[in-house]
C-alpha cells in the first residue's frame, strides 16, 4: 500500500534517531511511502525504502506519526560490512 500524508503531520523521535533519519522518513510520508500494514497491531506500519524500513505507528486520534524504530535490512547490512572490510 502506499502511505501519504500532510506536511503538517508530527513526527515522534523517541528514541533520538539522528535528524536526517526523521527528515527523510518526513519526506517519504509527505510523496507517498511504500508501507505494510502490521497484521497483528492496528496502525502499525514497516514504511520501507530501499534498504531501510522505519517502523511507525499513526496514532488515529492526532494523526501523529511515532518512529518506533528504524534497520537496515541484513542483505544489505552484510553488503555493507562487506565494503567496510575491504576499505580497512
Amino acid at each position: 500500500m502506499t502511505l501519504r500524508l500532510n506536511s503538517a503531520t508530527t513526527i515522534e523521535n523517541l528514541r533520538n534517531y539522528p535528524i536526517e533519519i526523521v527528515d527523510r522518513l518526513r519526506t517519504l510520508l509527505i510523496t507517498g511511502a511504500t508501507a505494510y500494514a502490521d497484521i497483528h497491531r492496528e496502525n502499525f506500519y514497516d514504511v520501507v525504502e530501499g534498504a531501510r524500513v522505519y517502523f511507525i505507528h499513526i496514532s488515529p486520534m492526532t494523526n501523529k506519526v511515532i518512529l518506533l524504530a528504524t534497520w537496515v535490512t541484513e542483505k544489505e547490512h552484510a553488503k555493507r560490512q562487506a565494503l567496510a572490510g575491504c576499505a580497512a
